[in-house]
């Protein structure tokens, strides 16, 4: 386990990585995500092994756009292309068989738009190749259709199955008219990720408006944080709760607003949003967790996943404010994950500041992948 040695030191020295660090740090990340790609089938379906209990459609879809999100900004940040051969396969089999990347069973505008992120990633990982583009600009032209104006404007959460994939209508009766703060937040994100590559003035309006409408309709003014979404039909109410990703997927979107834009009130919110953020998702020694759903036992295949997304938000924001505390923060989690809750099969369980307490499972494995590459951007400056 020397490799986890040699991280650890360097994560308590970063930035200042020399060359022995750097290469253990490779060889981790690297190890990391072949324990998670062995549940991987990429000869069919090109997703990630999870089981037919997990929500989804299917079961591990937009688990999957996560984890291969994470190994395409480890090769981003990293300046390399030990991903690359992988994603272009993954990622081609899908746009393949769907050039929105919404598959016919697909329910959720979340779990597409997650997809969207990938392969606004991709376009700049591999630019050449115009699919990764086309692709985020079919899939966001088919969610913009669920936005309504029922509780303010914003995108609703469920669409029909099948080919057409319609938009389910907004009835108290449906629960697919429910404006979920993850759905929202992420078309904020891809569409700010589209103006980036594009400078198209209808994607920054669109990621205006629904950081409009997160403040006004889900950020909590007593904690800073953002609740779990709005219930249309029932007077706009509130559905209370926090999660990590509806902070750290907001955090994303602002950070690349202001990156394309020079914008200093987008920096100023993300960092609010990043600082209320972690003081809720960290345990008494500042490691970050699912506070919600962790020490129940209770996060499941998706609540597992949710803080992959929140250190990935906050490293997006670090890379323009170089924010001390989000570095420390990073750097602590990655640390404690290394010393308490990695076997040595690289392995990684639910709780990042351990015990190692029960088995290693692919929603608990991809996560990980997620703080490695957030901590690519603290140590290679």
């Amino acid at each position: 386990m020397r490799v986890i040695a040699l991280v650890a030191a360097a994560l308590s020295q970063a930035p200042a990585f020399d060359r022995t660090s750097a290469t253990a740090f490779d060889a981790a990340f690297q190890a990391a995500a072949d324990e998670a790609l062995l549940s991987f089938d990429a000869k069919s379906s090109f997703v990630f092994g999870f089981p037919s209990s997990c929500s989804g459609s299917p079961p591990g879809w937009w688990n999957t756009a996560n984890g291969l999100t994470a190994l395409a900004l480890k090769d981003l940040r990293r300046g390399d292309s030990a991903n690359k051969p992988l994603l272009r396969a993954a990622l081609g089999k899908h746009v393949g068989d769907c050039p929105s990347l919404r598959p016919t069973q697909n329910l959720f505008n979340d779990d597409q738009l997650w997809w969207l992120l990938l392969a606004t990633e991709m376009a700049h990982l591999d630019g050449a190749d115009a699919r990764w583009l086309g692709a985020a600009r079919a899939g966001w032209a088919e969610v913009v259709q669920c936005v309504t104006h029922d509780c303010g404007t914003a995108v609703t959460w469920q669409r029909q199955a099948g080919p057409s994939g319609g938009c389910v209508p907004t009835t108290a009766a449906s629960n697919g008219g429910y404006k979920a703060s993850i759905a929202n937040s992420l078309l904020m994100l891809v569409s700010a990720k589209l103006h980036e590559l594009t400078g198209e003035a209808s994607y920054l309006a669109m990621a205006d408006g629904l950081w409009g409408w997160l403040q006004s309709a889900v950020l909590d003014a007593s904690t800073g944080l953002v609740h779990d979404g709005v219930e249309q039909g029932s007077a706009c109410k509130l559905r209370t709760g926090f999660w990590s990703y509806n902070v750290g997927v907001p955090v994303a979107a602002l950070a690349t607003l202001y990156g394309s834009t020079r914008n200093a009130t987008y920096l100023e919110a993300g960092a609010a949003l990043a600082q209320a953020g972690m003081r809720y998702f960290a345990d008494s020694g500042g490691v970050c967790r699912e506070t919600a759903c962790e020490g129940k036992g209770s996060c499941g295949c998706d609540g597992n996943e949710f803080r992959g997304p929140f250190v990935r938000g906050l490293s997006s924001l670090f890379q323009w404010n170089r924010d001390a505390a989000i570095g420390s923060f990073i750097n602590r989690t990655l640390t404690s994950a290394l010393a308490h809750d990695c076997n040595a099969r690289w392995q990684f369980q639910e709780h990042w500041a351990g015990p190692y307490d029960m088995q290693a499972t692919t929603d608990t494995q991809l996560p990980v992948l997620d703080l490695f590459a957030s901590a690519y951007v603290v140590a290679f400056p």
